[in-house]
């Protein structure tokens, strides 16, 4: 029996396997890519929600402490009403509403108004602040810790151009010494006060800072104003500026000796706007004493729907409505008009021209 073998015309083309898989790859690919993009949207889409949580959360914290001082200008009595120790004592007794809608709050708000540390940020040069000077307890302030630093905090060494010799006036300011002078007064205050006691209490100085030198152990500057010491009046003393110590900024410099129940203590910067930290101290003790009377320090924390943001700052204690104008002149003479003087001078008496009604000086003739 034969058996016919027919062979097979089919011919194997696989060329269309390598298209496939090339197809394949270009698809796995792009799903990769469009998988990657996606996260990244999301990612950016859940930093920007963050971000713009964050920044609500801010505006909380900054509402509440604009809401505590309408409230300590409104009820002045709120500052001594203290302590507010909880997060809703100050709510509750200024009668305050926490909840400012929307799922946006203010969760806690501390005010002390006692405060170890009085803060300024900004003591210009065109204007002086003074700053009561008084512990919370009633009793004596022995020391005032007056101090310094740059305002460029992003500067990593804002003393490079400064000074190297000390107790002298500079001429002009290096531009790359961003760390200001200080002008300061300090005036103790008690009943009683005569003219000769408050003329024989005042001390006055110019403060400057320096890298290396100033008065003082340790960078600190020590100064007192007595009887016998008539040259503190106004003296220019040299502050070391190079390691500042706990509590301080970075130039640090005492007023020993106070022993006062009250003073007032007037700062100017010279040249450069200067923030400053001011303490009080009894005797040897070395912790601040509370204050009063100066400033609150208010602490708060805003949240919008789970993100918080905290905040802390020193507020300036508002005055009782009748002391809102400035009580504390920039000179000796101030006017709210121009202060004219008229002199005529020739040989005989000196001669002051009168002054009609509605004359006034022109300061630039």
């Amino acid at each position: 029996m034969r058996r016919h073998t027919q062979k097979s015309n089919i011919t194997h083309d696989q060329q269309g396997l390598v298209s496939f898989m090339v197809v394949t790859v270009i698809m796995v690919i792009t799903t990769l890519i469009v998988m990657s993009y996606a996260r990244v949207v999301r990612r950016e889409q859940v930093q920007t929600t963050d971000r713009q949580l964050n920044v609500q959360a801010l505006y909380a914290a900054e509402s509440a402490v604009n809401d505590a001082m309408n409230a300590l200008n409104t009820n002045p009595s709120l500052v001594t009403g203290g302590p507010y120790n909880d997060c809703d004592d100050f709510t509750t007794a200024a009668g305050l509403t926490s909840n400012l809608g929307n799922n946006v709050a203010y969760s806690c708000l501390l005010v002390d108004a006692s405060p170890t540390r009085l803060e300024y940020d900004g003591i210009n040069t065109n204007e002086s602040t003074v700053i009561p000077l008084e512990a919370e307890d009633g009793g004596s302030i022995d020391r005032v810790e007056i101090s310094w630093d740059s305002d460029a905090p992003g500067d990593p060494n804002p003393l490079a151009g400064c000074y190297t010799v000390t107790n002298t006036l500079p001429v002009n300011w290096p531009a790359t010494c961003r760390v200001g002078m200080l002008r300061f007064e300090l005036l103790p205050f008690g009943s009683g006060m005569t003219r000769e006691a408050m003329i024989t209490g005042q001390a006055v100085g110019f403060l400057v800072p320096y890298r290396t030198g100033g008065s003082g152990a340790g960078g600190v500057g020590l100064f007192r104003q007595t009887p016998s010491a008539s040259q503190n009046k106004g003296e220019v003393v040299g502050v070391q500026c190079d390691d500042p110590t706990a509590g301080t900024r970075r130039c640090t410099f005492v007023i020993s000796g106070i022993s006062s129940n009250l003073a007032y203590l007037r700062l100017k910067s010279i040249y450069r706007n200067t923030p400053v930290t001011v303490r009080i101290f009894r005797g040897a003790a070395p912790s601040p004493l509370e204050t009063t009377g100066a400033q609150v320090e208010i602490d708060v924390t805003g949240r919008v729907a789970g993100v918080v943001k905290r905040i802390k700052v020193n507020r300036q204690v508002p005055a009782p409505t009748a002391n809102r104008e400035q009580i504390a002149p920039e000179f000796a003479i101030q006017s709210r008009n121009t202060l004219c003087k008229h002199f005529t001078f020739r040989t005989g008496p000196t001669v002051i021209a009168p002054q009609t009604s509605g004359d006034e000086c022109d300061p630039r003739t």
